[in-house]
């Protein structure tokens, strides 16, 4: 996982042979190789104190890995999440993310669909 840090603060997961392309096309940017995506960056820091930013920043990490491995981002990304979530031993946390997501993203049930086909209409 890389961070770009400029105006802004961006996390990225990028494959090894992309880093030469993304550090070129980046120039305003410092890229930060092997980057803790549970560190909040400094001006989240600034902004809400170091507690909050440590908050922030884990669940933001956790939304985006569920968002990765379910939403079809490809096999790289989701297990560059699952990894950096695992290393940060929060397995259980991203297993609740991604039960989260299937949750926001499922569609709604007919009710027949819930009972068997056996809902009293009425």
């Amino acid at each position: 996982m890389v961070q770009l840090k400029g105006t802004g603060s961006y996390r990225l997961v990028v494959a090894t042979p992309c880093l030469e392309a993304l550090s070129s096309s980046f120039r305003d940017f410092e890229l930060v190789l092997n980057h803790d995506p549970f560190e909040p960056a400094e001006e989240d820091i600034r902004v809400h104190g170091i507690w909050e930013a440590k908050r922030r920043a884990r669940t933001d990490t956790l939304t985006t890995a569920a968002d990765a491995i379910r939403n079809g981002w490809g096999a790289g990304p989701a297990e560059c999440y699952r990894r950096a979530c695992e290393n940060a031993g929060l397995k259980a946390a991203l297993e609740r993310a991604i039960l989260g997501w299937d949750i926001r993203n499922a569609e709604p049930a007919d009710a027949s669909e819930l009972c068997g086909g056996n809902a009293k209409e009425g």
